[in-house]
């Protein structure tokens, strides 16, 4: 099995396609949703809840209350982040993963891919996520680390646009 894990903060717009291509397009076994500010995104929750991502999707509310009862204090890498841990998204990132693989251990889960809320994973052309993953396990690898590719306008794509939009 395999799974995307990634933490969501106003992500009401976006989260639904996000799990409908992770799941249903990538072709995910699960996806962990830790939202970092759980009374914020109260629509987002509803989304993630819905009965139609049931048993695919796990939704945790990371707040300050979600991390000392879930004992965040006894992770790995705690004593790194703990001063950041309020300030810097990175920092709940990191513990978020750390919390989310003693899930994906119970779960027998194989593999986890963390991803921002405004990314997404693209397997090879016609090849999903199970086919990517276990060609790893083929190849003895356990960890990999993917090249982030941003997609950032410029502006020569942004007088191209125009151009295009008055021609």
């Amino acid at each position: 099995m395999n799974a995307v894990v990634s933490t969501q903060r106003g992500a009401g717009a976006t989260l639904d396609s996000f799990l409908r291509w992770h799941l249903d397009g990538a072709g995910f076994d699960r996806v962990y949703l830790y939202f970092d500010a759980p009374e914020e995104d109260a629509v987002a929750l509803a989304l993630a809840r819905h009965p139609q991502w049931a048993g695919r999707v796990s939704v945790q509310e990371a707040n300050q209350e979600f991390r000392v009862c879930e004992g965040y204090a006894t992770l790995p890498s705690w004593s790194d982040v703990k001063r950041s841990v309020s300030m810097m998204v990175q920092s709940r990132q990191r513990l978020n993963c750390e919390h989310c693989l003693r899930l994906c251990v119970a779960a027998g889960v194989h593999w986890l891919l963390h991803i921002d809320a405004d990314e997404l994973f693209l397997p090879s052309a016609g090849e999903s996520a199970r086919a990517h993953f276990e060609r790893f396990d083929t190849q003895g690898c356990w960890q990999f680390t993917y090249r982030n590719l941003e997609a950032v306008p410029t502006a020569d794509a942004d007088a191209d646009a125009d151009a295009d939009a008055d021609a």
